[in-house]
Protein backbone atom coordinates (compact mmCIF):
# COMPACT_ATOMS: atom_id res chain seq x y z
CA UNK A 1 0.00 0.00 0.00
CA UNK A 2 2.71 2.45 0.97
CA UNK A 3 4.63 1.87 -2.28
CA UNK A 4 1.55 2.50 -4.46
CA UNK A 5 0.78 5.69 -2.55
CA UNK A 6 4.35 6.94 -3.02
CA UNK A 7 4.36 6.25 -6.77
CA UNK A 8 1.04 8.01 -7.34
CA UNK A 9 2.22 10.96 -5.22
CA UNK A 10 5.37 11.34 -7.34
CA UNK A 11 3.44 11.29 -10.62
CA UNK A 12 1.00 13.96 -9.38
CA UNK A 13 3.85 16.03 -7.96
CA UNK A 14 5.75 16.24 -11.24
CA UNK A 15 2.85 17.08 -13.60
CA UNK A 16 3.26 20.78 -12.81
CA UNK A 17 6.73 20.84 -14.41
CA UNK A 18 6.56 22.00 -18.02
CA UNK A 19 8.08 19.56 -20.49
CA UNK A 20 9.21 20.92 -23.87
CA UNK A 21 9.92 18.55 -26.75
CA UNK A 22 11.27 19.68 -30.12
CA UNK A 23 10.85 17.51 -33.24
CA UNK A 24 12.77 18.30 -36.42
CA UNK A 25 12.62 17.20 -40.05
CA UNK A 26 15.68 17.95 -42.16
CA UNK A 27 16.42 18.47 -45.84
CA UNK A 28 18.98 16.18 -47.50
CA UNK A 29 21.50 19.05 -47.21
CA UNK A 30 21.20 18.87 -43.39
CA UNK A 31 19.29 22.15 -42.93
CA UNK A 32 16.12 22.04 -40.86
CA UNK A 33 12.95 21.76 -42.96
CA UNK A 34 10.37 21.75 -40.17
CA UNK A 35 10.49 22.18 -36.42
CA UNK A 36 7.61 21.39 -34.04
CA UNK A 37 7.67 22.50 -30.41
CA UNK A 38 5.48 20.64 -27.93
CA UNK A 39 4.85 21.69 -24.35
CA UNK A 40 3.27 19.07 -22.10
CA UNK A 41 2.52 16.97 -25.23
CA UNK A 42 0.56 19.83 -26.86
CA UNK A 43 1.76 21.33 -30.14
CA UNK A 44 2.67 25.00 -29.55
CA UNK A 45 4.85 26.22 -32.44
CA UNK A 46 5.39 24.95 -36.00
CA UNK A 47 8.26 26.50 -37.99
CA UNK A 48 9.14 25.73 -41.62
CA UNK A 49 12.32 26.73 -43.44
CA UNK A 50 13.49 27.13 -47.04
CA UNK A 51 16.23 24.73 -48.22
CA UNK A 52 18.85 27.46 -47.71
CA UNK A 53 17.93 27.59 -44.00
CA UNK A 54 16.01 30.87 -44.02
CA UNK A 55 12.67 31.14 -42.25
CA UNK A 56 9.59 30.29 -44.38
CA UNK A 57 6.63 30.10 -41.96
CA UNK A 58 6.01 30.13 -38.22
CA UNK A 59 2.72 29.35 -36.53
CA UNK A 60 1.98 29.90 -32.85
CA UNK A 61 -0.89 27.46 -32.39
CA UNK A 62 -2.42 28.67 -29.10
CA UNK A 63 -1.93 32.36 -29.88
CA UNK A 64 -3.57 32.00 -33.33
CA UNK A 65 -0.62 33.66 -35.09
CA UNK A 66 0.69 32.65 -38.54
CA UNK A 67 3.72 34.34 -40.12
CA UNK A 68 4.99 33.74 -43.67
CA UNK A 69 8.28 35.04 -45.07
CA UNK A 70 9.91 35.65 -48.44
CA UNK A 71 13.30 34.01 -49.09
CA UNK A 72 14.93 37.42 -48.50
CA UNK A 73 13.75 37.25 -44.86
CA UNK A 74 11.05 39.90 -45.25
CA UNK A 75 7.63 39.02 -43.82
CA UNK A 76 5.10 38.37 -46.60
CA UNK A 77 1.97 37.57 -44.58
CA UNK A 78 0.74 37.84 -41.01
CA UNK A 79 -2.50 36.46 -39.59
CA UNK A 80 -3.60 36.97 -35.98
CA UNK A 81 -6.76 35.25 -34.79
CA UNK A 82 -8.32 35.79 -31.39
CA UNK A 83 -11.72 34.79 -30.06
CA UNK A 84 -13.26 38.10 -31.12
CA UNK A 85 -11.26 39.23 -34.15
CA UNK A 86 -9.08 38.29 -37.09
CA UNK A 87 -6.35 40.44 -38.65
CA UNK A 88 -4.53 39.57 -41.89
CA UNK A 89 -1.73 41.57 -43.48
CA UNK A 90 0.19 41.06 -46.72
CA UNK A 91 3.52 42.70 -47.46
CA UNK A 92 5.63 43.31 -50.56
CA UNK A 93 9.15 41.84 -50.82
CA UNK A 94 10.43 45.28 -49.77
CA UNK A 95 8.34 45.22 -46.57
CA UNK A 96 5.58 47.62 -47.64
CA UNK A 97 2.11 46.85 -46.30
CA UNK A 98 -0.08 45.95 -49.29
CA UNK A 99 -3.30 44.78 -47.69
CA UNK A 100 -4.85 44.65 -44.22
CA UNK A 101 -8.05 42.76 -43.47
CA UNK A 102 -9.82 43.06 -40.14
CA UNK A 103 -12.57 40.49 -39.61
CA UNK A 104 -12.38 39.77 -43.38
CA UNK A 105 -13.06 43.40 -44.32
CA UNK A 106 -10.45 45.46 -46.17
CA UNK A 107 -9.14 48.24 -43.95
CA UNK A 108 -6.05 49.20 -45.96
CA UNK A 109 -4.70 48.39 -49.39
CA UNK A 110 -2.15 49.89 -51.73
CA UNK A 111 -1.39 49.36 -55.37
CA UNK A 112 1.85 51.33 -55.21
CA UNK A 113 4.09 48.53 -56.49
CA UNK A 114 1.57 47.53 -59.14
CA UNK A 115 1.13 51.13 -60.33
CA UNK A 116 4.91 51.65 -60.56
CA UNK A 117 5.28 48.36 -62.43
CA UNK A 118 2.45 49.13 -64.88
CA UNK A 119 3.62 52.70 -65.42
CA UNK A 120 6.92 51.43 -66.84
CA UNK A 121 4.95 49.66 -69.59
CA UNK A 122 2.46 52.46 -70.18
CA UNK A 123 2.56 53.87 -73.74
CA UNK A 124 0.01 56.65 -73.32
CA UNK A 125 2.34 59.62 -72.96
CA UNK A 126 0.75 61.76 -75.68
CA UNK A 127 2.67 60.20 -78.55
CA UNK A 128 1.47 57.56 -80.94
CA UNK A 129 3.05 54.74 -82.88
CA UNK A 130 2.18 55.84 -86.42
CA UNK A 131 -1.25 54.25 -86.56
CA UNK A 132 -4.49 56.16 -86.31
CA UNK A 133 -7.90 55.23 -85.00
CA UNK A 134 -9.90 57.70 -87.11
CA UNK A 135 -9.15 60.69 -84.89
CA UNK A 136 -8.88 64.17 -86.42
CA UNK A 137 -5.55 65.96 -85.80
Amino acid sequence: MKIIFLVSFLSVCCVGVSQTVVEQKKFKNGNIQEERVFENQKLKIVTNYYKDGSLKTREYINAGILEKYYKNGQMSYLKVNSDSSSIEESYSKKGLLILRLINNEIEFQTYEDIIKHEHKHDHHHGHHHGHHHGHQH
